[in-house]
């Protein structure tokens, strides 16, 4: 996977701002690590966990529109608790 595609990229930034904005914790270290371990190339889970760090810490970013929608997070926690 690369951040360089403007889609991926948006994707990642509105992952991280879903997230945030449900009150889901995550620790930009931990992302770099688990994007590492299922395949992503080092330099490209580096700037996953840049971008996951800056939507903590508020910053802006000018992507695509939300790839995934206003609804997006209710879709992940069915598809979470169908996991379990």
């Amino acid at each position: 996977m690369s951040l360089a595609d403007p889609g991926a990229r948006a994707g990642a930034v509105h992952t991280f701002k879903h997230l945030k904005h449900h009150g889901y914790s995550y620790e930009p270290t931990a992302v770099a690590l688990w994007a590492k371990a299922h395949g992503w190339e080092a330099a490209d889970a580096d700037e996953l966990s840049i971008y996951a760090a800056g939507v903590l810490a508020g910053e802006r970013y000018h992507t695509y529109p939300d790839p995934f929608g206003m609804t997006a997070i209710d879709r992940w926690r069915e598809g979470a608790q169908g996991k379990n």
